[in-house]
């Protein structure tokens, strides 16, 4: 092997170091950790394993490919075409976001709730990658029944392959939930779970461009004179298909806390607030009094 070859580890090295420009540390080192994976296609102890050997010409082409789009705050998730969430793997692209840690904790919270009970209806509004009901019908199984809607045909075509990749049997509906037209469920649901764009326009300035040029802005942005029209149309159309013991989840925009709760404490309902990991207001947890 010739002497100026890098091995895997090497080039992982190197890749982090140049990811520092762009990244923090710790965000460079798991992004390159990440990408190496994906090019060895190997993980855990196999992983480690391997990062003495030396790329092929192959692994090489790929390494310089990656790199390039990594430099230009492409994520990494939309590069190897998959991430992990709540343990599972599921496929995303440009048309799905990238699923947060936050949310992560959002399915911890409902599973802890409902773990124990039998034959609900679950629904979750704007479903994206559907790693939310993906990961509630994989870890609770077949004793509930689950639904997920979204707007978009091309969303709900990677759901649907994240449902199948995990055997989950999911009632997947197109709808648009800012519309006058009823959700397409002729059941009343028991547990309602939404994660609908709430990041203000007037907030932009604070995000980075792996996010700002790459993510879908319909499924992030809100209009900064009317923050909460997710959450006003998800209020109004929970009248319609809720049962009266129904309890609903919801993921937030720490801003808002106190005004979105008071949208379902207006429809009767008594809201909790809950902080994330990092103590600000990120779920509301709401049912009827």
């Amino acid at each position: 092997m010739p002497s100026t070859q890098k091995s895997f580890k090497d080039s992982r090295n190197e890749l982090r170091d140049k990811l520092t420009e762009i990244y923090s540390k710790e965000e460079s080192e798991s992004i390159a950790r990440l990408a190496i994976e994906d090019i060895l296609n190997k993980t855990g102890i196999e992983y480690i394993k391997s990062l003495e050997l030396y790329p092929n010409d192959r692994q090489l082409s790929q390494l310089k490919k990656y790199t390039q789009e990594l430099l230009e705050y492409k994520p990494i998730q939309y590069i190897t075409k998959h991430t992990e969430f709540y343990g599972l793997s599921f496929n995303v692209n440009p048309d799905v976001l990238i699923p947060r840690q936050e949310t992560e904790e959002l399915v911890s919270i409902i599973i802890k709730d409902i773990e124990k009970s039998n034959n609900l209806n679950i629904l979750e509004i704007g479903t994206g990658s559907g790693c939310i009901i993906t990961s509630l019908a994989k870890i609770l199984g077949n004793k509930n029944s689950y639904y997920a809607t979204d707007i978009s045909k091309k969303t709900l075509s990677i759901a649907k392959t994240n449902a199948a990749k995990h055997n989950t049997n999911i009632t997947f509906l197109e709808h648009d939930i800012l519309s006058k037209v009823k959700i397409p469920v002729d059941i009343k649901i028991d547990v309602l779970i939404s994660n609908p764009p709430y990041v203000t326009n007037k907030e932009k300035i604070q995000i980075l461009p792996n996010v700002l040029d790459y993510e879908p802005a319909i499924a992030l942005f809100v209009p900064d004179d009317n923050p909460l029209l997710f959450y006003k149309s998800i209020a109004e159309h929970s009248k319609l298909i809720l049962n009266t013991k129904a309890m609903v989840y919801l993921e937030i925009n720490e801003l808002f806390g106190v005004e979105t709760a008071n949208i379902f404490e207006d429809c009767g309902m008594q809201t909790t607030i809950i902080k994330d990991f990092a103590k600000k207001d990120r779920f509301i947890f709401a049912k009827f009094s």
